[in-house]
């Protein structure tokens, strides 16, 4: 019975250890998400695909596109 019981103080234990470990490192994990990328400048790019892009005041013209492609538009923009 003792075994048991240690056995399951030491899961308990475990348990509390990972998720305590978890909790902490989200903040940090958060903070590394935002950060922005080091990526390689932009390659020229030319294709038949451009004439696809929504011209200015188009109805149907998307974030991206009304900000000439230079930012991403947000999570709220396009989640509906």
């Amino acid at each position: 019975m003792l075994n048991k019981q240690k056995k399951m103080l030491s899961d308990t234990f475990y348990r509390a250890l990972v998720l305590g470990a978890v909790v902490s490192g989200s903040g940090a994990l958060q903070a590394v998400a935002q950060t922005a990328l080091n990526l390689p400048p932009a390659q020229p790019w030319s294709d038949r695909s451009e004439g696809l892009i929504a011209k200015p005041g188009d109805e149907w013209i998307t974030p991206a596109e009304a900000a000439n492609f230079e930012t991403p538009p947000r999570y709220a923009e396009v989640r509906t």
